[in-house]
């Protein structure tokens, strides 16, 4: 059995920003191509960019309502079967890895699940 990585982490967001999430897989799909600098900085820090465009014509009250749905499906096209959990937040979401960690220790990762908080 191939080894899998704890957490790959999802971010959702309309404009590009950089993060550094040190030791966690990152996958962030923006609005537009991210800049090829990006990208390749992005590489040393385990961050892989996407995107999907906004809607157009909307399909509802926000443009990147579709890709915020397809954000995971996206995710898991471009790191296949090689992590335990997937982590979805928004640009400004704030993650306590020790936390997270802790929280999904007692549960089973080839079981399908869906916490919230």
């Amino acid at each position: 059995m191939r080894h899998k990585s704890p957490l790959a982490l999802l971010l959702y967001q309309a404009k590009l920003i950089l993060f550094a999430v040190q030791g966690v897989r990152t996958f962030v799909a923006g609005n537009t191509p991210a800049p090829d600098v990006l990208v390749q900085e992005g590489k040393l820090h385990n961050e892989t960019w996407s995107y999907y465009p906004d809607d157009l014509p909307l399909r509802s009250l926000y443009g990147g309502d579709t890709r915020a749905a397809l954000v995971p499906y996206l995710a898991h096209d471009s790191f296949g079967d090689s992590y335990k959990w997937l982590l979805y937040g928004d640009d400004d979401t704030v993650w306590f890895m020790e936390s997270v960690m802790k929280l999904l220790q007692d549960f089973d990762p080839d079981l399908p699940y869906f916490i919230t908080g």
